[in-house]
């Protein structure tokens, strides 16, 4: 492999678009969704993140690994225009 050159699934290869896991105000229907989201994504579907949970910690929650916890959340796959 050349320099520059990248692989499917590298993180540099545009082409292997990930859906990302959302949570609490960026999910369709929170308040962060719409300013950030909104018509930006070509796909949302619900999910869940086992093996953790919300911690509710300064300025933000975020997740952390708890075994038996759930977080629920969506998975969005960003518009190709968008992705980067």
């Amino acid at each position: 492999m050349s320099p520059g050159e990248t692989r499917p699934g590298d993180l540099g290869d545009r082409s292997a678009r990930l859906p990302v896991f959302v949570y609490g105000t960026l999910r369709p229907g929170g308040r962060h969704h719409a300013r950030l989201l909104r018509g930006r994504t070509d796909h949302e579907e619900p999910a869940r993140l086992p093996g953790a949970a919300l911690y509710e910690g300064p300025g933000f929650p975020y997740a952390v690994e708890e075994p038996g916890g759930e977080v629920h959340g969506h998975l969005i796959a960003p518009r190709a225009a968008d992705y980067g």
